[in-house]
Order: C-alpha cells, then sequence, then structure tokens
C-alpha cells in the first residue's frame, strides 16, 4: 500500500471506467441459449438475479482491492502487478479459466455466424447427430447394417468439415486480435462503449418494445426503454470515438 493518495473520484476516467464496467455485458448472448437449455425455465429468472448479484459483488470488491493495493500504477489485466510464486499460479489458473469457458462464450457466436456464411448444408446439427446414433444402435446386430452406419458416419463427418473449418478460423481470428491488441484494458472500454452498448441497452429495449407493443406496454415501460435507447446510443457514440482515440 506504498502508494500516493486514493483519489475517491476522477471524473477524467469517468466515460473509461463506464465503457469498462460495460464490458461485463459481454456475456448477455448466453442468457437465452442457456434459458432454453433448462429443465425448469419458471425458476432461471430467480438463478439469474443471484448469479449477477454475485458476480457484480465480487468484481466491485475485486477492482477496489486491485485500486487500494497498487493506486494509479494498477495495470490491465491486474495479474501484470503480481510477483512472487503465487502469481505465476494465479496467471495459469486465469489461463485455464479462459480456456474452459472460451466455448461457451463462443456458443452463439457460431450460431449465429455459421447462419450467416454456411448453407443448411454445412451447419452441423443436432438432429443429423441424433439420426447418426440411431443408426449405429440400431444397425449393430449384422455386418450390411454395420457397413451402412460406417458409411452414414463418413458422409455426416464429410458433412460437417467446412463447420469446423469455419470455427477454426474465428478461434484463430479471435486469437490473431487478442495478440496484436496493444493495451488490453482499453480495448476492452473500446469493447464495452460499443457492441457492449448495443447488446445491453439498445437491443434488448428495443426487442422489448417492438415484441410487445405499445398497447401491452405500461407507459412507464415505454418511456424507461426509449431512455436506455437514448442512452445507449449517446453514450455509445462518445465512449466509442473517446476508446478508440485512447487506444491508437
Amino acid at each position: 500500500f506504498d502508494h500516493e493518495p486514493i483519489t475517491m473520484v476522477n471524473m477524467n476516467s469517468f466515460m473509461y471506467v463506464t465503457a469498462v464496467s460495460l464490458y461485463s455485458l459481454e456475456g448477455v448472448g448466453l442468457v437465452l441459449p442457456l434459458e432454453s437449455s433448462c429443465i425448469d425455465r419458471n425458476g432461471f429468472p430467480k438463478l439469474l438475479t443471484k448469479c449477477l448479484i454475485g458476480i457484480t459483488t465480487l468484481m466491485c470488491v475485486f477492482g477496489i482491492s486491485g485500486y487500494v493495493a497498487f493506486g494509479s500504477h494498477t495495470m490491465a489485466p491486474i495479474t501484470l502487478n503480481l510477483n512472487g510464486g503465487w502469481s505465476a499460479f494465479v496467471k495459469v489458473a486465469l489461463c485455464v479459466a479462459l480456456y474452459l469457458t472460451y466455448p461457451v462464450m463462443m456458443f452463439p457466436v457460431n450460431e449465429v455466424l455459421e447462419e450467416m456464411f454456411l448453407t443448411k448444408q454445412q451447419q452441423p446439427s443436432l438432429s443429423s447427430d441424433v439420426t447418426a446414433i440411431s443408426t449405429l444402435k440400431g444397425d449393430d446386430s449384422n455386418s450390411n447394417g454395420h457397413s451402412s452406419s460406417t458409411n452414414h458416419e463418413i458422409h455426416q463427418q464429410h458433412q460437417q468439415e467446412p463447420a469446423r473449418i469455419f470455427r477454426t478460423i474465428v478461434v484463430l481470428t479471435s486469437v490473431t486480435v487478442a495478440y496484436t491488441i496493444p493495451d488490453f484494458g482499453k480495448f476492452l472500454g473500446l469493447a464495452g462503449s460499443s457492441i457492449c452498448t448495443i447488446l445491453g441497452f439498445i437491443l434488448p429495449c428495443y426487442l422489448h418494445t417492438v415484441v410487445f407493443g405499445w398497447d401491452e406496454l405500461r407507459w412507464w415501460e415505454v418511456g424507461l426503454n426509449a431512455f436506455l435507447i437514448c442512452f445507449g446510443v449517446v453514450f455509445g457514440i462518445i465512449g466509442t470515438w473517446q476508446s478508440f482515440c485512447e487506444l491508437f
């Protein structure tokens, strides 16, 4: 704790802090896929609320502790400030966590991109996998059935090759972008003020208004949606420009 006095409020960094905080909304694309895969969908909102409260509390405590410990010398990510034997363990644990959660985060991304760039025949489908499994189970009793199931499996493998190549390109592209970014913290600010603002404020409020319509929504719900959309647009433009200038 041997550093300059802690500044409680620094308005010069308000836009940057807000943009980085909004980056926490980058997982909003997982909400609907997770809800659709739940057995008890009625209990999902309560579970989601508990998770958001827990994660928000953890982020606040972690961020404040890092600033109190290192002051203005806090780097992004904060693991760069750590020294000693335990720092290597923390960095390895963080890498393992990112490695294990990366496929989960890319699940909705791949669904959208594959639908945009691949044909229906090239897109992997669950129904085709189920058909292949059922064919294998039903044809194990005779050699002809085994031969046909093998041919069917080979056909499925060739059919999924474009999707596998496409996903490999997406992974390599994300790795290249992450490696070439000069300042990770400022890049989070750019992503938060642009993409996450759209995902967290503009699109949800717009879709909520369009789906339910003016007749089903109360006046304060329509007003709140309009306010959040305007806030997202204004902050997105200003924050994106400022973050872009600071990054480059």
